[in-house]
């Protein structure tokens, strides 16, 4: 049991700096990765993303992505905020995160019992 609490201490902050920066950058970079949110946020559980690019001036240009739940049959669109959809991205990434490494970590020393470095 110690073991698993030393493991899970050492894991738990990686998760989380994972979480934030796939909250962060990752959805900036790429918005469709939020798209894990929609079935918590959304009734049809779907998002429809636009963007638009406008041109300040000659050398700047700016990019605004919206990211709306589309309700297919009322035709009507709602507008979670990007607070609400940060922190749900969040979660569920460091809680992913955290699984996967937490399993990762307890499979590594079955792999790797039997290799013997040169």
């Amino acid at each position: 049991m110690q073991q698993v609490f030393k493991k899970f201490s050492i894991l738990l902050p990686v998760s989380i700096f994972i979480g934030f920066m796939i909250m962060t950058a990752g959805i900036a970079i790429y918005p469709p990765f939020a798209q894990i949110t929609a079935p918590f946020l959304c009734s049809t559980g779907k998002y429809a993303v636009s963007s638009a690019v406008q041109n300040v001036s000659a050398i700047e240009s700016v990019q605004t992505v919206n990211i709306q739940c589309s309700d297919a049959p009322t035709n009507s669109q709602d507008d979670p905020s990007s607070l609400t959809i940060g922190l749900y991205c969040f979660f569920i990434y460091t809680v992913i995160s955290l699984i996967i490494l937490m399993a990762c970590s307890y499979l590594w020393p079955f792999i790797f019992k039997n290799k013997k470095t040169p």
